[in-house]
């Protein structure tokens, strides 16, 4: 029985080694050199990413920038464009990969998981995104339906197809170190943090109490701050709600003024809907324009982050004893 077992085991051994050594083979780098994927980023005229099952999104470069001509036709997000052309730039034959007699169904481009056509000075260039490596999570690409590369993952997220990352980016609020009140309203909840002379203390209007607030939940609410200011876009047309529609919740700013002066009250509405056929929030009372999007998600992290303020309400009294 022992000798049957180690048989066994020795052939499963002998099985995983000759399959490792088979998928192994796509990770030798051949011998000869050739010019990298793109020469530069000026060379890109235009480029479509074709997501399947989505519709594709298609930017065209306007002298030094692009644009987004479909779905929509809008400026579009210059720092992640440039962001993956530069990523492009830096491929090479040094990451080229053997395919020999294997289907690509093997490196998960039966189907891709992206196609990305660009037109260059030098002609078309057509790439698709497989399947993650085994060995070390890189990502298979295949160039014009022949040569194979492995490349960083990071790839896959600077082709995420939805329209929100491709779409150019707007500061919303005021930086936040002018900032010296927060006030957040969402249905029964009400609570600020207000910058006085101790410092940052956290006030609940609903319960009358106040404590010094928290460094780290202060930090984290801040840095959220400067996030809405990162991602935001002017949006219009029939995804806009009605005029008279109830917020989901009110976030109010105060600024200090110039030189210490008398801070200054501004007041945002948060709208929880999907535009674009994507979930996201719009923001109305930015100092851009009457509506801004945010991020998806913008406004759970908000409701988290003020939450994380409230001040811990006090123990009950013990009653008296029998």
């Amino acid at each position: 029985m022992k000798r049957q077992l180690r048989a066994w085991i020795l052939t499963g051994a002998l099985v995983l080694g000759a399959l490792f050594f088979w998928l192994r083979q796509d990770a030798r780098p051949p011998e000869a050199a050739g010019p990298p994927l793109l020469s530069s980023p000026e060379v890109v005229r235009a480029f479509r990413l074709l997501p399947p099952g989505a519709p594709a999104l298609v930017l065209e470069r306007e002298g030094a920038a692009f644009r987004l001509t479909a779905p929509v036709e809008t400026a579009a997000d210059g720092e992640r464009v440039r962001t993956l052309l530069e990523q492009l730039c830096a491929l090479g034959p040094g990451e080229a990969v053997e395919r020999g007699e294997k289907p690509l169904s093997v490196f998960g481009l039966d189907p891709a998981a992206f196609e990305l056509e660009l037109t260059t000075d030098a002609g078309p260039l057509r790439l698709a995104l497989g399947g993650e490596s085994p060995f070390d999570g890189r990502s298979y690409l295949l160039v014009d339906g022949e040569g194979l590369l492995l490349v960083s993952s990071a790839l896959r997220h600077r082709l995420d197809p939805r329209l929100l990352h491709w779409r150019e980016k707007r500061v919303v609020t005021t930086p936040p170190e002018q900032l010296d009140l927060l006030h957040w309203k969402e249905g029964e909840v009400e609570i600020a943090l207000e910058k006085l002379e101790a410092g940052w203390t956290v006030v609940d209007p609903a319960g009358g109490t106040s404590a010094p607030a928290g460094d780290l939940p202060r930090r984290a609410l801040i840095r959220d701050l400067g996030e809405l200011r990162a991602v935001a876009f002017e949006v219009e047309g029939p995804a806009l709600p009605a005029a008279d529609a109830e917020p989901e919740a009110v976030l109010s700013l105060g600024l200090r003024g110039e030189g210490g002066g008398r801070s200054q009250r501004r007041t945002l509405e948060l709208f929880a809907l999907a535009a674009d056929g994507e979930p996201g929030v719009l923001l109305r009372g930015s100092e851009l324009s009457p509506w801004v999007r945010l991020r998806p998600g913008a406004l759970a992290d908000l409701r988290e982050r003020f939450g994380a303020l409230r001040p811990a309400p006090e123990p009950a009294a013990p009653g008296p004893s029998d």
